[in-house]
């Protein structure tokens, strides 16, 4: 006949070997928490790059600098009446640009009417004349060309959607027993 203590001795020996080890002195966190920490990324050195590239690319709010680049080189063609798609060359449609361009020049008011359509296709935000805009469309490595890349990489990091999403994402942080919830 088996005691009631023995049985309760067998029961405390089965109950230690599925009970988590005691935190070593001065741990305050549960062991539970570190599991749930590791599985959230929390303590990871390359957790914020990761997200911010993971962001980047698969957010809704991602920003594509080269599509905004040739958006606006459309723009541009289009404010003049000329279409990207019937030129062979990008070289050769922003050289059709600038042959309207010098004939618009060559008005009285064509001064006027060339710096209203650089504000109409916002490139005195940019920073960017009609003339740089064109050469950086017929020589996107050249000079005209990096300072329009630079330009729209600077726009695209002031962009609000961009900047919004980000906030967000930073303000949301996990607390010690692993819930997602607002920063302190």
């Amino acid at each position: 006949m088996t005691s009631i203590s023995s049985i309760n001795s067998s029961a405390l020996q089965i109950m230690r070997q599925y009970q988590p080890s005691s935190p070593a002195v001065g741990d305050t966190a549960p062991v539970g928490n570190d599991i749930v920490a590791t599985a959230n990324g929390v303590g990871d050195p390359f957790r914020d790059a990761r997200a911010a590239a993971s962001e980047s690319v698969f957010s809704v709010n991602h920003v594509d600098v080269t599509k905004m680049k040739l958006d606006l080189m459309e723009k541009v063609g289009e404010a003049f009446g000329i279409k990207m798609d019937d030129y062979d060359s990008q070289a050769s449609y922003g050289s059709a640009i600038r042959r309207v361009v010098s004939e618009i020049k060559k008005q009285d008011d064509g001064s006027l009417v060339l710096a209203g359509i650089e504000k109409d296709l916002g490139l005195d935000k940019l920073g960017m004349s009609i003339d740089s805009m064109i050469n950086a469309i017929i020589d996107p490595q050249g000079d005209d060309g990096e300072k329009l890349d630079a330009a729209l990489k600077r726009q695209a990091g002031e962009d609000g959607q961009t900047q919004g999403a980000a906030s967000v994402l930073a303000s949301i942080t996990l607390d010690d027993t692993g819930i997602y919830g607002p920063s302190a």
